[in-house]
């Protein structure tokens, strides 16, 4: 992949270092009882939370500076994190309301009100994210990509698909049930997100929803992540804990 002088890697300096934002503020309802006293970004596969192996692959590419998004069982995951300094990293924390969890966008807007980097990434505390995932993110990025996201193929939903071409840009929503849908991971131009959140804000619908506002007018790339596992229920930690190595 060529790369332009605004490129994600070449635009940032120490000062101007790439964010993200880690959404860990639900309940984990699905997961009772393991999350009556845990909450669920510390559930553990392989004896790593999964909110510690989104951080660990996340610095792979670069990433040092966190806003952890918290509520539920908060001051436990404040307590395991700390300020990152154990991972090598910086994290502070954002604090959903109570009456707004289970609203991922609420979460998000938490996180991004403290941003100040030109790039802000997202990614959710509960999903088995792979390093892979993220370095394809990161060169499709480097290749002048605004924001790219995660996708994945899923048989029966009723949320919006989207249509891909050949260099894997998100090009329209789709209808066809072998186009995949979004999921709340990705990378992306600070001003575009708040832009769109903007645009999901005025419309009262959820961000993905959104998603045909911003296609046309940016260019967003895709990154299939087929076998990324969200853990919902404990049959997907179950999985989990079959596939995962030990280590990423």
């Amino acid at each position: 992949m060529t790369i332009d002088n605004n490129s994600f890697s070449q635009k940032f300096t120490k000062e101007n270092a790439p964010e993200a934002i880690v959404l860990a503020a639900g309940r984990g309802s699905r997961l009772r009882p393991l999350t009556d006293d845990i909450p669920k970004p510390l559930l553990k596969v392989k004896g790593v939370s999964l909110i510690e192996r989104v951080i660990k692959n996340a610095k792979q590419i670069g990433i040092t500076r966190f806003h952890v998004v918290v509520r539920y069982l908060q001051d436990k995951i404040i307590e395991c994190l700390g300020d990152g300094a154990k991972l090598g990293v910086h994290i502070d924390y954002a604090y959903q309301s109570e009456e707004s969890i289970g609203i991922p966008e609420k979460g998000l807007r938490a996180g991004l009100a403290v941003v100040k980097s030109d790039f802000v990434f997202c990614f959710c505390g509960d999903d088995l994210i792979k390093a892979s995932h993220l370095q394809q993110l990161k060169a499709m990025l480097d290749s002048s990509f605004e924001g790219v996201l995660l996708v994945k193929t899923v048989s029966e939903t009723d949320l919006p698909r989207v249509a891909l071409n050949e260099r894997m840009q998100i090009i329209g929503v789709s209808n066809e049930k072998s186009a995949p849908i979004l999921i709340y991971n990705f990378g992306i131009r600070s001003k575009l997100l708040r832009k769109w959140m903007d645009i999901s804000t005025q419309f009262n619908e959820p961000l993905i929803y959104s998603l045909e506002q911003i296609i046309y007018a940016n260019k967003l790339g895709a990154v299939n992540s087929d076998n990324l596992i969200t853990i919902n229920t404990i049959e997907n930690l179950n999985q989990a804990e079959m596939h995962c190595d030990s280590a990423k």
